[in-house]
């Protein structure tokens, strides 16, 4: 069973994840608030934007989510590193190499980001 230290550790890290993902939708909306309204398609739709400056900023949080997890996954225990993993493992994220296999697109941001608030 985690600690509540590592339920702290966890859910802190969980909230820097969903206030980037909530940044970069917020953002994506100003850049093309047409294409906004399709953030809620389901994670089976993998449209890809053609917009140069949504595939920055998608590529940007991208990033940004691996970087946190490298932070953050060495001070969770592995009960919680396991249960972290395994979300993201449905999301492409290999463990080892410590980045996301597959790109990220708009179309999921929004579940992503439903999915990760599900976690708190």
């Amino acid at each position: 069973m985690a600690s509540d230290t590592d339920n702290k550790y966890l859910k802190r890290c969980l909230q820097k994840i969903i206030e980037a993902v909530n940044k970069t939708i917020d953002a994506l909306v100003v850049i093309n608030p047409v294409n906004s309204e399709m953030l809620p398609l389901d994670t089976d739709n993998n449209t890809f934007s053609l917009n140069e400056q949504e595939i920055k900023l998608i590529d940007d949080l991208k990033t940004t989510i691996e970087n946190l997890l490298n932070e953050n996954l060495s001070r969770l225990s592995g009960i919680c590193q396991k249960y972290l993993l395994n979300f993201l493992h449905q999301y492409e994220y290999d463990s080892q190499e410590k980045k996301f296999k597959t790109n990220f697109n708009q179309s999921i941001l929004s579940a992503f980001q439903r999915d990760l608030q599900s976690m708190l």
